[in-house]
């Protein structure tokens, strides 16, 4: 998926609620004219800060050359960050990002190109999450922040994905029953406006805007 003030949006659905252990990945391109070094970007989130009482689960960003993820509560962000350039990595590049919680220890841990490269003990964690759609390309209606570049194979889990599990399938796309998958958005139709959800109770997401489909996906 590709394109500026351009998203994809799931209805609000239970199952993308995740109030407890969860892993989040995707492949995403920066296609910003300054690189990484631009204002937040969102990469995904499930629900809008900005809007009023919004406890926000989980959430993925670039901006000021870092990655950015983690989860809002009471009012309050809890983010891991870490410096893209310190890896050398090239914006207009694909690379692959996977982030968990666990949320008995508030530890997120986070993996770049199947590589684990940093993590973070939050404070607390007492979000409830919210019943908000959860957005592609943007963090809401409200906040927007839209991703300028490309996304693509976005996985989300209610389990924690281990390091090895992470390294051994991020280059291929998923087939069959996967434990604990919630939602699998592999943006491979090519034509049309919904991009299926293949994990489980489909919960398809309906491409906004100037979104617009790419040939040109990350290596397998």
């Amino acid at each position: 998926m590709d394109g500026s003030s351009a998203y994809a949006e799931v209805q609000p659905d239970p199952e993308l609620n995740l109030t407890g252990d969860w892993t989040i990945e995707g492949w995403f391109r920066d296609d910003d004219p300054n690189g990484f070094n631009h204002d937040n970007r969102t990469i995904l989130s499930k629900g809008d800060p900005n809007i009023p009482g919004t406890d926000v689960p989980y959430f993925l960003q670039v901006g000021r050359n870092n990655l950015i993820a983690g989860l809002r509560t009471n009012g309050q962000n809890y983010l891991l960050t870490f410096d893209l350039n310190y890896l050398g990595l090239k914006p207009r590049d694909w690379h692959h990002v996977a982030v968990t919680f666990r949320a008995s220890q508030n530890v997120l841990n986070l993996w770049l190109d199947g590589q684990h490269v940093t993590y973070v003990v939050v404070p607390s964690h007492s979000s409830l999450g919210n019943t908000q759609p959860l957005d592609i390309g943007r963090k809401g209606p409200v906040t927007g922040q839209y991703w300028k570049g490309a996304i693509d194979d976005v996985r989300i889990w209610n389990v924690i994905r281990t390091g090895d599990q992470i390294a051994a399938a991020y280059r291929q796309e998923l087939t069959g029953l996967q434990l604990g998958l919630v939602g699998n958005w592999k943006f491979d139709e090519g034509r049309g406006t919904l991009a299926v959800d293949s994990a489980g109770t489909p919960q398809n997401a309906m491409l906004i805007g100037e979104a617009s489909w790419l040939s040109n996906i990350p290596q397998r």
